[in-house]
């Protein structure tokens, strides 16, 4: 069985989308899920017939203990193993929290800690970026497991398209949760060339003090969000030209995977994860000045709305992959010896 340990998650941002996806996959096994108590109602809504539970970081470890002596696996999909417990799978997936700041050397310190002290099933979501991290921390091969995102499913037909300006382009921006987006680049560049008056941006996410800082800062940055808990991306997608990202970690990017298959542009930087799994499909771009100009070249070109969408598909091994990792942990098992 399963017990699903949701409780280092503490929104409905892309990390608890990767958790419902794999859980739901995995419903039959599951024996509860635990979560902070502000996730309850989501996680409900998400994971309808499952037995959700809030709790306490006592709790969670109290919970953690009961699967070890079940026999139960406790799968975290977050990069919170508990030392000495080897029932449990982790999911790494980014390195941005470990090579930020002496904040993040000693998060290092304390992953390289606990996955020693444990056999724990360690998961990574690409494999550019998070698989040489893992493979640098020790875990050995038998531990290791290529879990990356669920693809969402192509919808039948796009989104339809609410009425907008002639005179301006409105980008979407996904996430606003910390200053890995580096949003800030973004708009620095944008006022430095002139692009304020032709661009619009639509946040897709919560209310954070990241966003609040930027709204602050970037006061000639025309800046609204749309709040994710209020509306589907779908919603979010009819109300935007493009999707943009200027990350410099992203493990992955659901947003953008689900914007292609919809058949919306997306400008990209040339980066080594976003070029793993949404190449070919999206716009990449060598530096922001370079995408800036691009953006801004859009309010003269822009294509016929009635247009057919280009053909994105996901990369096979990605779908394998994820294939495989929900087989393996139906399975309960630990490794793949």
């Amino acid at each position: 069985m399963i017990v699903g340990n949701l409780f280092h998650i503490k929104n409905t941002n892309g990390l608890f989308y990767y958790a419902v996806d794999y859980l739901r996959d995995s419903a039959a096994q599951i024996r509860k899920v635990l979560v902070r108590p502000n996730l309850v109602a989501a996680a409900r809504q998400a994971l309808p017939g499952c037995d959700i539970q809030a709790c306490t970081i006592k709790g969670m470890i109290w919970e953690a203990t009961l699967s070890a002596l079940r026999g139960d696996i406790l799968y975290t999909p977050t990069s919170h193993p508990l030392p000495a417990l080897s029932n449990q799978w982790i999911v790494i997936h980014d390195t941005y929290p470990f090579t930020t700041g002496r904040k993040g050397r000693l998060k290092k310190k304390l992953l390289r800690w606990s996955l020693a002290s444990s056999r724990c099933r360690v998961c990574y979501i690409n494999e550019s970026d998070t698989l040489p991290f893992v493979v640098a921390l020790g875990v050995s091969a038998s531990r290791r497991m290529f879990a990356p995102n669920k693809f969402p499913p192509s919808p039948a037909s796009r989104p339809a398209r609410h009425q907008r300006s002639p005179i301006e382009v409105v980008v979407g921006l996904v996430g606003t949760d910390s200053d890995k987006k580096n949003y800030d680049v973004l708009f620095e560049e944008v006022l430095r060339s002139g692009g304020s008056a032709q661009l619009r941006f639509l946040a897709y996410g919560h209310h954070t003090p990241y966003l609040k800082e930027l709204k602050l800062r970037f006061q000639g940055i025309r800046l609204d969000l749309m709040e994710s808990d209020n509306h589907a991306l779908e919603n979010f997608f009819s109300r935007v030209d493009l999707l943009v990202s200027v990350a410099n970690q992203e493990g992955f990017g659901r947003p953008i995977a689900a914007a292609l298959l919809s058949g919306l542009q997306c400008f990209l930087l040339n980066r080594a994860v976003f070029e793993e799994f949404f190449s070919p499909g999206a716009s990449f771009f060598d530096s922001v000045p370079a995408l800036v100009q691009a953006l801004r070249a859009l309010q003269a070109t822009r294509p016929d709305e009635a247009s057919p969408p280009f053909g994105f598909n996901p990369p096979l091994r990605a779908l394998r992959a994820y294939d495989d990792a929900i087989a393996l942990l139906n399975a309960g098992r630990l490794s793949n010896a």
